[in-house]
C-alpha cells in the first residue's frame, strides 16, 4: 500500500496514482501528495486510508430522488446517520438563514409551532405544554440535532434522549411524515428555491425521518420493558407491609391446624 495514493476525481470514484519510489523525489515535490480530500492515519511504516461512509453512498445522491416520499422512514433499527460534507454545511447554512430571516430562535419556535399545527391541527393534542414553551422546545431540538451532524455517535445518543422523552407520545409514520413535510414546507418558504435545493429538501428529510423512526424504535422496544418494571415496582411497593403481616400470621395459623 505504501507505493500507492488513494485519490478522489470529481465525477469519478476512485482512482490509484503509483508513487514515486525515491523518497527524495517525493519530498521534493512542492504540494504534498496527501491532498486535504484524503484522510491518513501515518506512522513510520504505511499509510492506511481510513474510509467515511457518508448518507449519498449509503442512500445515493440526491438528485435521484423526486420526492422526499421515497425516502424510508427506518423503525426496526436504530444506527447512526450520516450525511455528506456538502450536505452538512447547506442545512447549517440553511437554519441559519431560517433564524435570521424570522429574527430569534423563539420566532423560529412560533413559526415551527405555528406550521406544523395549523398543517396538522389534531397533533395539537398530544403536547400539554403552552404554545411559546412548546415551540422553543422545537426549535432547540432542531438546532441541536443540526450542529451535531458532523458527530454521528453524539447525534444518535441526543435523538436517542429525545426518543425517551416522546416514549408516552403515540409517534406514528403517517404523523412523521405529516411533521416532516410541514417543516420542509417551512424552510422553503423563508429561504426560497435559491437557497432551499432539492438537495436540501432531501437531506433535511432524513434527518426528520430519522428522528421519527428512532422515536418509534425506541416506543417499540423499551415502553413495554419501562411499563413493567413500573408495575413490578408498584406492587413491590403496595404488599411490603403485606408481606410482613402475613409473615407474623402465618405462624399462628400453622398452630390453629
Amino acid at each position: 500500500r505504501r507505493g500507492w495514493k488513494r485519490q478522489v476525481v470529481p465525477g469519478d470514484k476512485v482512482h490509484f496514482e503509483e508513487m514515486p519510489e525515491d523518497d527524495n523525489e517525493f519530498k521534493s515535490r512542492g504540494d504534498s501528495m496527501l491532498s486535504e480530500e484524503d484522510e491518513y492515519e501515518a506512522d513510520d511504516t504505511n499509510l492506511e486510508p481510513t474510509e467515511r461512509v457518508d448518507a449519498d453512498d449509503e442512500f445515493g445522491e440526491a438528485d435521484e430522488v423526486e420526492d422526499v416520499s421515497q425516502l424510508e422512514i427506518e423503525t426496526e433499527t436504530f444506527g447512526e446517520l450520516r450525511l455528506s460534507e456538502q450536505a452538512i454545511v447547506k442545512v447549517q447554512a440553511g437554519l441559519a438563514l431560517l433564524i435570521e430571516g424570522v429574527g430569534s430562535v423563539e420566532a423560529a419556535g412560533e413559526a415551527i409551532y405555528a406550521t406544523l399545527f395549523e398543517a396538522a391541527p389534531s397533533l395539537q393534542s398530544l403536547y400539554k405544554t403552552p404554545r411559546a414553551v412548546q415551540g422553543m422546545k422545537f426549535a432547540l431540538s432542531v438546532a441541536l440535532i443540526v450542529s451535531k451532524l458532523r458527530e454521528p455517535e453524539d447525534l444518535k445518543l441526543i435523538v436517542e434522549q429525545l426518543g425517551f422523552q416522546h416514549i408516552t407520545t403515540d409517534v406514528t409514520i403517517p404523523r412523521i411524515e405529516v411533521f416532516r413535510d410541514a417543516l420542509l414546507e417551512l424552510f422553503s418558504g423563508e429561504l426560497g428555491d435559491d437557497v432551499f435545493t432539492m438537495d436540501v429538501r432531501v437531506s433535511l428529510a432524513r434527518i426528520f425521518n430519522y428522528m421519527g423512526g428512532s422515536f418509534i424504535y425506541v416506543r417499540n422496544n423499551y415502553w413495554s420493558r419501562l411499563q413493567l418494571i413500573q408495575q413490578c415496582w408498584s406492587l413491590a411497593n403496595r404488599h411490603e407491609g403485606d408481606g410482613e403481616v402475613e409473615d407474623d400470621i402465618n405462624p399462628d395459623s400453622s398452630n390453629e391446624k
